[in-house]
């Protein structure tokens, strides 16, 4: 079985999306030789091999489905260096950097919630976050989403209208 990744480009970000695409095919490259990527590539605005200043929409890809959720300590590394990432994401990352996670994963699941209340246009509202920190170490799960909640603050009341949590200890 495969999954499917589907990345939606935040408008007016070509120039970061070029900046960071050598390193983005190397990291691709890399998880194919290693069996974690069949396929991949980016949705041009334009139907042309080179769409050129109309740039792309986004991406996409499939892989192997190996786990039913979560995450293995370090299997996702940081985007490359000037990859596009919305200002929720932005903020979210540098809130759980206080944390000092070994890895972290933020995934906007707000395309599955689509109508929903809470849902924003173009998304940002809904996330699963799967983080590994040594500060979890000996806490209970409630603890440990309450430490994510703390680092959080206010963007629980803004940005975040829903987050899937799941937070340990390196193994």
């Amino acid at each position: 079985m495969l999954f499917a990744i589907l990345a939606e480009d935040v408008p007016g970000t070509l120039s970061r999306r070029m900046d960071a695409r050598a390193a983005h095919l190397e990291r691709l490259k890399a998880l194919q030789a290693a069996g974690r990527l069949v396929l991949a590539g980016p949705h041009p605005a334009i139907e042309a091999q080179d769409p050129g200043p109309a740039g792309f929409t986004g991406s996409g890809g499939r892989r192997p489905l190996r786990r039913r959720r979560g995450l293995r300590p370090g299997e996702h590394q940081a985007f490359p260096q000037g990859a596009s990432v919305t200002a929720s994401e932005q903020a979210i990352r540098e809130r759980l950097a206080r944390l000092q996670p070994a890895s972290l994963d933020l995934r906007d699941e707000s395309a599955q919630h689509a109508g929903h209340a809470g849902a924003r246009p173009g998304g940002g509202s809904h996330w699963h976050l799967a983080i590994v920190a040594e500060a979890f170490r000996g806490k209970s799960a409630v603890a440990r989403h309450r430490m994510v909640y703390e680092a959080l603050g206010d963007l629980m009341e803004s940005d975040i209208h829903a987050l899937r949590i799941e937070a340990s200890a390196p193994e």
